[in-house]
């Protein structure tokens, strides 16, 4: 009987041992607690890098219309100086809509959709080839100050959806050479995602994040998209670095 309840206190003392060790294993391989914190720094590093590698950067000029004269006057466009003849350019109006227009020698001639609108001046282009079904007689021609103005241009930066594309398949295929591009220490990680404003996930690069010393960001952006057609949508992008 003694020698049974030796027995039976090795046995457990064995187990006890085996979980004990399983445990200190579990802790160094996947959470690892010798593994020092990651700084804010880390976190900068990374949102400094998606800023000069996944944006685009435009001139921005504004500019209102004598709405009430086109009204009365039914036109459905209007002409007005064309102030980047040798540029690319796309117009807006003021609810962030792609705005029909063609580029008429000297002018352009725009689809009326509001009073306000903005040309954004880069290295995209998003003038009609075809026609716009604006004729001269549906064409208000507008003069400058007196019918339209031109407000000072502002230099604007924006998330590019080709751009952050482009990173997602560097990130698919070869995550550490991306990490040695964005400048990022070879021992960190980092995951990052794209969200609409609705906070639907469009753009995701993930990878499974340890269960300590994760610093996560998030902050909303502009998205410029000329995939099905030219416009600027609200979103939010999301980073973990560790």
């Amino acid at each position: 009987m003694i020698f049974s309840k030796r027995g039976t206190s090795d046995t457990e003392m064995i187990i006890s041992f085996g979980m004990f060790v399983t445990f200190v294993l579990f802790m160094f391989v996947y959470i690892n607690p010798l593994k020092p914190a990651p700084s804010s720094s880390l976190a900068t590093a990374l949102e400094v890098a998606l800023n000069d590698n996944a944006t685009i950067s435009l001139e921005k000029i504004g500019f209102a219309v004598n709405k009430t004269l086109l009204d009365k006057s039914g036109a459905d466009c209007f002409q007005i100086s064309n102030k980047f003849p040798a540029g690319k350019f796309f117009i807006l109006d003021q609810n962030g809509t792609a705005s029909d227009f063609q580029k008429a020698g000297a002018n352009i001639i725009v689809k009326k959709t509001s009073k306000f609108y903005y040309a954004f001046i880069g290295s995209i282009d998003g003038a009609k080839s075809a026609s716009i079904g604006c004729t001269s007689a549906n064409t208000k021609i507008l003069t400058e100050t007196k019918d339209y103005s031109w407000s000072v241009p502002v230099n604007y930066t924006i998330y590019y959806n080709r751009s952050l594309n482009e990173l997602k398949k560097a990130y698919d295929s070869d995550y550490n050479s991306l990490k040695n591009n964005l400048n990022l220490p070879s021992t960190s990680g980092f995951s990052i995602v794209v969200s609409d404003a609705d906070m639907n996930e469009i753009i995701k690069m993930t990878k499974t994040a340890p269960n300590v010393n994760v610093i996560a960001r998030e902050f909303p952006i502009e998205i410029l998209s000329d995939e099905n057609g030219i416009k600027i949508m609200k979103g939010y992008l999301r980073l973990l670095v560790w």
